[in-house]
């Protein structure tokens, strides 16, 4: 091993990278001499250690999911004292995906997803049914049971003030608030809720306008968690022929914005009013919205979201999708969930797409969960990525330093 490397990556055992001027070595299982933890106690107690590594950073790899890596940083004090085979404890995260909770697993993949936000809306409306039953009335549910209710990707854990695990109920006056078990329902008051729509899941279920339900996030979740949840909103109501009432995905975007302007002063429209010039129409799940803010931020230009081929299509007729795409040069990005590398189908039906994009002119760049882990990856893909645009002949100033939403929201409505 060499001694003079600064970083030592705890990458997947059958992968071998570099850092540009080092050989990174391989690691092994958990429980072998070569594992994550093992290497670590073994070059820390290397004589030259102390001095080649100030800052030792590795990427450890998630023991129930090696596809979503984390940095973590261990000072050089820790490094002097570790022997080899030193048992040490990491502190592995497990990086929540937007929607993971409430019973479901987000993909990247359209239709995974979608089948298991139905699994989702399914359970939650059994437990929905249940609580209207015992108190024997109909019962309104608003804020994350609404938008379980109506099959919208719900936001990460992390980011969200709510308990998720409850169901919300909501009302437009303290009178009219129902006294539920505590342990199960949570009542809100939203005054708005009297001139609201209300979407009927059963005799018992009733939902909130979810336009509505985008306002009432706004004081749970950060700024990026609202645009995305946006997002998700706008393609949800657009893709849902009974919500959508024969508008554009376009058209629903504008009026979510109309929506929320036109409604009293409340906790958080100050933030909604601000998310609502990053919202966007075409995003097919929230990872696909998190990257177009994460390239946005530096300044990279708006793409076509879920961009169709023309005259590209696979054997059975289906049109061919990009994910993120500038036509107009030819350059795309597709973002490729954990389900396009373990499914068998899913990565044939990938290398055939691009094969065929590729041999039509097409560059494409593919984004992982890793892309987005960390400020450092989200800047090196969008600096490839601008790079590519600006030589296809893209005029746009790029930003080595990403900026805040709040900045770019401010940009985008000054246009």
């Amino acid at each position: 091993m060499n001694s003079a490397c600064g970083f030592l990556a705890l990458a997947r055992p059958w992968s071998c990278e570099h850092d540009g001027e080092h050989r990174i070595p391989r690691v092994g299982p958990p429980n072998s001499a070569r594992s994550p933890l093992n290497l670590i106690a073994s070059y820390a107690s290397h004589a030259s250690a102390p001095i080649a590594c100030r800052r030792l950073v590795a990427r450890a790899s998630h023991s129930h999911s090696p596809t979503y890596p984390h940095l973590l940083c261990i000072s050089h004090g820790v490094l002097r004292k570790l022997v080899p085979h030193t048992p040490i404890q990491l502190p592995y995260t497990r990086p929540a995906l937007y929607g993971c909770n409430m019973n479901s697993t987000t993909n990247a993949n359209s239709s995974s997803m979608k089948e298991n936000l139905k699994v989702r809306r399914d359970q939650t409306i059994e437990q929905c049914t249940q609580e209207a039953r015992q108190l024997n009335r109909k019962l309104l549910f608003g804020m994350t049971t609404s938008l379980a209710l109506q099959c919208v990707p719900l936001p990460r854990m992390q980011e969200c003030a709510l308990d998720t695990t409850m169901l919300h109920t909501i009302a437009y006056s303290k009178e009219r608030r129902i006294r539920a078990h505590e342990s199960t329902v949570k009542a809100h008051i939203w005054k708005p809720a009297s001139h609201a729509e209300k979407i009927r899941v059963n005799n018992f279920v009733w939902a909130l306008d979810l336009f509505h339900v985008w306002a009432q996030m706004a004081k749970h979740l950060s700024m990026r968690s609202l645009i995305v949840l946006g997002d998700s909103i706008v393609t949800v109501v657009a893709s849902q022929p009974k919500l959508a009432c024969n508008r554009t995905a376009e058209t629903v975007c504008r009026d979510l914005g109309e929506c929320v302007r036109a409604l009293p002063p409340f906790k958080g429209k100050r933030t909604c009013l601000m998310a609502l010039a990053l919202v966007s129409a075409g995003s097919a799940s929230p990872q696909e919205s998190g990257l177009r803010l994460a390239l946005a931020a530096h300044g990279v230009p708006q793409p076509a979201m879920n961009y169709a081929v023309p005259d590209a299509s696979f054997g059975s007729g289906v049109q061919m999708t990009l994910d993120l795409a500038w036509p107009e040069y030819k350059i795309a990005v597709e973002y490729d969930g954990e389900q396009h590398r373990t499914d068998q189908k899913q990565w044939s039906r990938d290398h055939d797409k691009r094969g065929m994009l590729l041999s039509h002119g097409w560059r494409i760049f593919t984004a992982t969960a890793t892309t987005l882990a960390s400020d450092d990856s989200r800047a090196e893909f969008a600096f490839r990525l601008a790079r590519a645009l600006s030589a296809a002949g893209a005029q746009f100033d790029f930003r080595l330093n990403a900026m805040s939403l709040e900045q770019l929201s401010a940009a985008v409505r000054k246009l």
